[in-house]
C-alpha cells in the first residue's frame, strides 16, 4: 500500500469554561477541552500583575486564595503533537468579596394590626452601590418561618402562624452573592377581639335612684 501523508498546519482549538463573570469564591476554577494529544500552556493575570506562560492541565485552580478583589484572567493556548500552536483563548473573573451597604425601609405596616398580609417596602442602598437585589427572612416570635430567599419590594407575606410578633429582615445582595447587614422591622398581628366590658349596675337592676351612674370596666 502507498504511504499516507497528512498535511496539518492547524493548531488545536481550546474550549474554555470559566467560573463566571463575577463571584466571591477566592478559589475559582477554569476548565477546558481540546484535541487528543495536545498539550496546553496557561497565563494567569492578576490585578496589577501580568502572568507568564507555563505548562498546565485542566482544570486550573489557583494554588491559594485570590486576593485582592479585582479582575483575574486565565489565558490558555494549545499545541498539537506535531508542533502546531492554536489560538489563545481567555476567560476573566471579577472577584468581589465586599458586601454592599444595607437597604432601607421606605414603608412599614402600623403595629399592632389585624391585617394578616401586611406590606413592607424597601430600597437599595444609595449610589454608588453594586447591590442588585434583596433577600428576605420572616420570623415569628423569634423563630424563623421563612429563611432568606430572593424577594422584591413591596413584600406582602401571608402571616400563617397566628397572632404574635413577626420580624421581617431584609438584606441587599450584589451580583457576586455578597449580602449586606440586615435591617429588621417588627409587626404584631392581633386578630383577637377584646373581652366584652362589664357594666355596673348590670342589666335588670331595680333602683329608685333618679340619677344613676354606670361604671364600665
Amino acid at each position: 500500500s502507498s504511504p499516507v501523508y497528512i498535511f496539518d498546519t492547524t493548531g488545536p482549538t481550546i474550549v474554555l469554561t470559566g467560573p463566571g463573570a463575577t463571584g466571591k469564591n477566592p478559589r475559582p476554577q477554569w476548565s477546558w477541552t481540546t484535541e487528543a494529544g495536545a498539550t496546553t500552556q496557561c497565563k494567569f493575570d492578576q490585578p496589577g500583575s501580568v502572568g507568564t506562560w507555563a505548562a498546565c492541565t485542566s482544570p486550573f485552580i489557583p494554588g491559594a486564595d485570590l486576593t485582592p478583589d479585582g479582575t483575574y484572567k486565565l489565558s490558555v493556548q494549545g499545541t498539537d503533537p506535531i508542533g502546531n500552536v492554536g489560538p489563545v483563548v481567555s476567560a476573566s473573573y471579577l472577584l468581589d468579596t465586599t458586601p454592599p451597604g444595607p437597604p432601607s425601609f421606605t414603608a412599614q405596616p402600623t403595629s399592632p394590626g389585624k391585617n394578616p398580609a401586611p406590606s413592607w417596602s424597601f430600597a437599595l442602598p444609595p449610589a454608588p452601590t453594586d447591590a442588585t437585589g434583596f433577600e428576605c427572612q420572616l420570623a415569628f416570635n423569634s423563630t424563623v418561618v421563612a429563611p432568606y430567599a430572593a424577594c422584591t419590594s413591596p413584600y406582602s407575606p401571608t402571616l400563617g402562624s397566628g397572632d404574635g410578633d413577626y420580624a421581617l429582615s431584609v438584606h441587599a445582595v450584589d451580583a457576586a452573592g455578597n449580602a449586606s447587614t440586615p435591617i429588621t422591622s417588627h409587626y404584631t398581628l392581633d386578630t383577637t377581639a377584646p373581652a366584652a366590658p362589664t357594666v355596673t349596675p348590670s342589666s335588670g337592676t331595680t333602683s329608685n335612684d333618679q340619677t344613676p351612674t354606670w361604671t364600665i370596666t
